[in-house]
């Protein structure tokens, strides 16, 4: 059985309740950050079945944003392992660079890779973090592009093609993208304490 590597950066904090028990957290930006974007997809969906315009745009473009901050976390983690086959890689590279090179790693082991295309969504993740700026051609940004290209459908497709690129990615580099936060619980008040009274925060 292969053991896959957690990612770092995974906190787990234990606090006494006030009562004599424990308090346990077991916290990930990176895997709340997908579970924000699953969230926000959601009420978007919703707002828009209800016709809630400005409250759907909200949350899609909040949902685009922690699609990116998932996406960059885990490729970015890849190349902080280390791994031999990514030494020769500058750390400094672009998201979009350092997705090229994983991916073409992964193929030259005729592992079949997911297509995988940010750029538009990039682009308007973009627009969404720097509104009304230059581009590096000094161009100016059409913040219009966000309400006209970024809808329900737009998002979801995204997500789903990113996450399918990660999951194949992750598989391949025997990291674990996701944590299994209320077993990691369970495990440490069982150990330390036995407590089974412990909960997912």
């Amino acid at each position: 059985m292969e053991c896959f590597k957690p990612m770092q950066k995974r906190m787990i904090t234990i606090k006494g309740d006030g009562f004599g028990g424990f308090k346990i957290e077991a916290l990930s930006l990176s895997d709340d950050s997908w579970q924000d974007y699953k969230y926000f997809l959601k009420t978007a969906k919703k707002s828009d079945k209800d016709g809630e315009i400005r409250k759907k745009n909200r949350e899609l473009r909040a949902g685009l944003l922690c699609l990116f901050a998932h996406l960059e976390a885990v490729v970015n983690y890849i190349y902080d392992v280390k791994n031999d086959e990514l030494k020769s890689f500058k750390n400094q590279e672009s998201l979009d660079k350092r997705t090229k090179h994983i991916g073409e790693i992964i193929k030259s082991k005729k592992i079949r890779l997911p297509y995988i295309n940010f750029k538009e969504g990039k682009k308007m993740r973009n627009i969404i973090a720097h509104p009304d700026g230059k581009t590096k051609k000094g161009n100016e940004i059409d913040s219009r592009k966000i309400f006209n290209d970024l809808n329900v459908e737009t998002l979801e497709e995204l997500g789903l093609m990113i996450k399918d690129w990660l999951d194949v990615v992750c598989d391949y580099f025997k990291i674990a993208r996701m944590m299994d936060s209320k077993k990691q619980v369970g495990n440490i008040s069982e150990i330390l304490f036995k407590n089974r009274n412990s909960k997912e925060i």
